[in-house]
């Protein structure tokens, strides 16, 4: 064999045996990292699932109680109508995309999917409001409860339902990216994502450790699987290996073709390299064998030293080749990596408003029921009210009766303000003059409150300098009412409840401060949103400072609340741009 060709193979034996174990090595670290990532994901989709199904949770009972506190409803439970009190459950269930649920003052589901276990009905009867999952046929449920009545007064329970269908299952596997199975109790497969086979395998060997991720091998392939509970069923996570795995056929095939490209691109560089390497030692070859046949020397010539250095400088231009193609290669890995954490950061963006824009359907949705229902209860509450107004003024009430008429009249109309203040939130406003004197408007409203026979506190006003500030009168009049009588009603018997309002550069600043407890750490993020409260049912609904808060940022200005420091009590800071004066036509407030 000659040099040139023990050369060649020898190149072509290095970079084979160098590159085919680099290459399975490779292949080996691309399969356990798709492995890990897939076995990551799974690992956290019993926690998705735990976080939705708090949310929904959250969401029937809401809605539950929302029926539970509909007038209509209520009263048609106390009349018997069940039949009118069926079709008014049906009217709102429908509105939140709940199938309705009732159950008769015997304890008896007169409405609903099928059976209810007796345990929610029961618990119902103590005045609370159950959520469960339960199994009704083969098809779970999400039910929720809420009472009509309580204890010895129960006269039944109303509610709504959802299934997890196979639309429940295409969520879940949205969510988590994988394909999902739902078990019932049986483990019977109710719903699925899943081809058939593979779905009634997977409930032949459900895992019984849920949370923990198991490889299962199958039929139809081998699966990663991991299960969570969900009361009465079981939730399935599962991850084709095959399909994580789908990526390696092609990065196989573009190795094998990397392999045949830089073989081929080798042995051509490695013939070259032979051919000039080994004509020196031919060369010394031909004078040897002229020294010994006693011919003549020939000279060595020249040019083998040449060649050598040709060959030295072929290499370093191959050297400086490779590290520029390095280079380029270093720099597209920056840019793919840069475009990585830019896709990032889109996503997480995306994620956070969709997040925003389900929190504004939900707030929206349920205005717009309440909104509906005040419009609905309005009417008929003044027309029982004036009925009322009428009897007592005409029929000559007297004792206990007088007493009982007073006070289904004073019910009446605070239900009635009610619902006028649930149709302020969603009714247009004409706002009027757009500017208003803040020392004049806090004067009415203290006046207003003096005038109030059931005000005990001491409300003070102080005002400083030009207090002209760019907000409708009216609306800054409904913002100090609704947070001068919050204040009112958080502070104890006889202590004071101040309204400070100055000049600040551009911005006119009213403060309410009170002696109060003070605002909890636990719901100071939470006061302004709609509809919570800390009030009872009876005392509050929570837009008060919803509405005030809306009214304030609609005027360009901000509201926020603060404990005092030093304390006790709170302080409520309304923050307002000020306005021109406006030509004094009259003579101020009088204190």
């Amino acid at each position: 064999m000659s040099l040139r060709r023990a050369l060649l193979l020898l190149v072509a034996v290095v970079l084979l045996v160098g590159m085919v174990p680099l290459g399975l090595l490779l292949e080996r670290r691309v399969q356990t990292a798709l492995l890990d990532r897939a076995e990551a994901e799974l690992a956290n989709a019993p926690r998705i699932l735990e976080d939705r199904m708090t949310s929904v949770k959250t969401v029937r009972m809401m809605h539950a109680k929302d029926f539970s506190a509909m007038p209509p409803l209520v009263d048609a439970f106390e009349r018997g109508e069940l039949a009118e009190a069926q079709q008014m459950l049906e009217t709102a269930a429908a509105s939140v995309q709940e199938a309705p649920v009732l159950v008769d003052p015997s304890g008896t589901p007169r409405v609903g999917p099928g059976p209810i276990p007796t345990e929610l009905v029961e618990a119902t009867r103590r005045g609370e409001m159950p959520v469960a999952v339960i199994q009704i046929d083969t098809l779970l449920h999400l039910l929720a409860l809420a009472p009509i009545g309580t204890g010895e007064e129960w006269m039944g329970a109303v509610g709504g339902s959802t299934p997890y269908n196979a639309e429940e299952a295409a969520t879940l596997a949205g969510l988590t990216r994988s394909e999902v199975v739902i078990l019932d109790a049986a483990g019977e497969v109710s719903a699925r994502t899943v081809a058939s086979p593979l779905a009634v395998n997977l409930a032949a060997h459900a895992a019984q450790d849920h949370g923990a991720i198991h490889a299962r091998s199958l039929p139809d392939g081998d699966v990663l699987v991991t299960a969570a509970s969900v009361d009465e069923g079981t939730v399935l996570f599962i991850r084709e290996v095959d399909r994580e795995l789908a990526l390696l056929p092609e990065l196989r095939r573009t190795a094998l073709l990397t392999t045949v490209a830089v073989l081929a691109f080798a042995l051509l560089i490695g013939g070259l390299f032979a051919r000039r390497l080994a004509a020196p030692v031919s060369q010394l070859a031909d004078a040897a064998e002229d020294f010994g046949a006693g011919r003549p020397e020939q000279p060595l010539r020249s040019s083998a030293m040449v060649e050598v250095r040709r060959l030295a400088n072929s290499f370093g231009a191959m050297r400086e080749t490779l590290a520029r193609r390095l280079t380029e290669l270093e720099d597209t890995n920056e840019a793919l990596e840069s475009a990585n954490q830019e896709l990032e950061d889109r996503q997480e963006r995306l994620a956070s408003l969709q997040a925003e824009l389900v929190q504004r359907e939900r707030l929206a949705s349920s205005g717009r029921l309440l909104a509906q229902l005040a419009h609905e209860i309005r009417n008929p509450v003044a027309s029982v009210r004036n009925c009322l107004e009428v009897v007592r003024r005409r029929g000559r009430l007297e004792g206990e009766a007088a007493e009982f008429a007073d006070m289904a009249v004073d019910e009446l109309l605070r239900m009635h303000e009610l619902a006028e203040r649930m149709l302020d939130l969603h009714r247009p406003r004409d706002r009027g003059d757009g500017t208003c004197d803040a020392e004049v408007v806090a004067h009415e409203t203290v006046q207003l409150l003096r005038a109030g026979a059931s005000d005990p506190k001491n409300v003070s006003f102080t005002a400083t300098g030009n207090t002209r500030a760019t907000i409708p009168p009216d609306d800054l009049k409904q913002v100090l009412l609704n947070l001068v009588l919050n204040a009112v009603e958080a502070a104890p018997e006889g202590s004071p409840v101040e309204i400070l309002a100055s000049r600040s550069g551009d911005r006119v600043l009213l403060e309410v401060l009170d002696r109060g407890p003070g605002i909890a750490p636990e719901v100071e993020s939470r006061i302004f949103d709609p509809f919570f409260t800390t009030k009872d049912d009876v005392h509050g609904v929570g837009l008060g400072l919803y509405t005030a808060e809306g009214l304030v940022r609609s005027a360009g200005g901000t509201l926020c609340a603060w404990n005092r420091d030093p304390g006790p009590g709170a302080r409520f800071v309304v923050d307002l741009p000020a306005a021109s004066p406006a030509p004094s036509l009259a003579a101020g407030p009088a204190p």
